[in-house]
């Protein structure tokens, strides 16, 4: 919850800089709003796998909220990620681990 909030912070401040045309601090606080929104990505493994929170449908419902706010294909991960596990460093199976040839 609280990357969300930082986030949404940062967005607000962004916004209010802009109004008021003070372009120095507009680009100082959308460069920090875009670095802190551009890991929104790095927790869906651990979301995905359930691990973040004890319950599973508390990790279901921020994995869906990451996912929408990083353009992230949830289901399309699952499945990767089971043939992942499955097939893990087989290059015809393993969608993510790509050895070199």
């Amino acid at each position: 919850m609280g990357p969300l909030l930082l986030v949404a912070g940062s967005a607000v401040l962004a916004y209010h800089l802009f109004l008021r045309q003070s372009w120095v601090g507009f680009g100082a606080v959308l460069f920090v709003h875009g670095s802190m929104a551009s890991i929104y990505g790095a927790g869906n493994h651990e979301l995905d796998h359930g691990t973040v929170f004890k319950t599973r449908w508390f990790s279901c419902m921020f994995l869906r909220i990451y996912a929408v706010l990083s353009w992230f294909n949830l289901h399309d991960y699952a499945l990767s990620h089971t043939y992942h596990h499955r097939y893990t460093l087989h290059p015809d199976g393993d969608r993510e681990v790509v050895l070199p040839q």
